[in-house]
């Protein structure tokens, strides 16, 4: 990639048309100074889909990380009691490799057909290398079938935004 702001976007359509996209930005740089400390978090969503009367418990893992240099210490937290982290924070040495907290997503005692939403919150304190940052990780939890919910909300009149993407 050349020096600059290069933007990477990923576009995906699915079987039924419903389509979807995200973008990147990715800066280079031919400074090769890395700034302090800086946490990382990925996948940036996190959702399930699962049958109504399902009780099993849904995993999904998230990398924590450092793009930058010197140690970092992270803290994580959920909002919601159906969503529970494998660890409460952690440490990244510098150098280190990223740490993986497990997201764990109850079903059970949950009504069917909707679908639940969370936030994941990762936070890194500001100390002497550098401020504070707070990275978000949006959580979803779709129990049974959601979509005719969607339909019947439709009908009653209200709307439902979707994101464009022109090239």
């Amino acid at each position: 990639m050349p020096v600059g702001n290069n933007v990477i976007t990923l576009s995906a359509t699915n079987s039924v048309g419903q389509s979807a996209s995200a973008n990147v930005t990715v800066i280079v740089d031919d400074d090769l100074n890395l700034p302090g400390p800086t946490l990382t978090a990925g996948p940036g969503q996190v959702g399930w889909q699962v049958a109504a009367g399902t009780t099993a418990a849904q995993t999904a893992q998230v990398s924590v990380g450092n793009a930058g240099s010197g140690a970092l210490d992270w803290t994580a937290t959920s909002d919601q009691p159906w969503l529970t982290l494998s660890a409460p924070s952690g440490t990244i040495a510098d150098g280190g490799d990223p740490s993986t907290l497990t997201l764990t997503a109850s079903p059970s005692g949950l009504t069917p057909n909707q679908t639940y939403s969370a936030k994941l919150t990762l936070t890194r304190a500001a100390d002497s290398n550098g401020p504070a940052q707070t990275i978000i990780v949006p959580v979803s939890l779709s129990i049974g079938d959601v979509w005719n919910n969607v339909q019947s909300t439709l009908v009653l009149g209200q709307h439902v935004y979707l994101t464009a993407v022109r090239r």
